[in-house]
């Protein structure tokens, strides 16, 4: 066996190429990719509905966009088509047959019109946010100042 077989043929190279196949390799980078869409997901919701802070939601809002826009320029989510090519399943596959069987069903079954709807939603509601910690901000001084 040469020197460069040896440094290469090592216990831990021998046990994870035994062990962790191909189709198990894949499954972990798709539930990684998975879990980090699950995690950007759950956090974007907790920020809008928890947080009054102008700047963390200014910071969502171009979080949105982004993922808006590589929407528009891929004709899909990036972490979607992650999820897709490592698992053959992803989150908005399982979350549109979670509401087809809630008895939601959507017209359309383009994953590319549901991702731009939903995003173009929740730009909505954290603009709509913005605008009324703002206005509150606003009337807030205003009495302040009468008084």
């Amino acid at each position: 066996m040469t020197k460069k077989n040896k440094l290469y043929y090592n216990i831990i190279r021998t046990f994870c190429k035994d062990i962790i196949n191909k189709n198990m390799k894949e499954q972990i980078i798709g539930m990684y990719y998975y879990s980090i869409h699950g995690i950007i997901m759950c956090m974007g919701i907790y920020i809008l509905l928890f947080s009054k802070n102008l700047f963390y939601l200014c910071i969502l809002v171009v979080v949105a966009t982004c993922d808006a826009f590589a929407i528009i320029v891929l004709h899909q989510c990036p972490l979607t088509m992650l999820e897709h090519k490592y698992l053959g399943k992803n989150i908005t596959e399982e979350r549109m047959k979670l509401l087809n069987k809630l008895g939601i069903v959507y017209k359309c079954n383009h994953v590319y019109e549901y991702h731009l709807e939903l995003l173009i939603n929740i730009i909505s509601l954290i603009t709509i946010k913005l605008f009324f910690i703002i206005s509150l901000n606003v009337l807030k001084n205003q009495i302040i100042y009468i008084v």
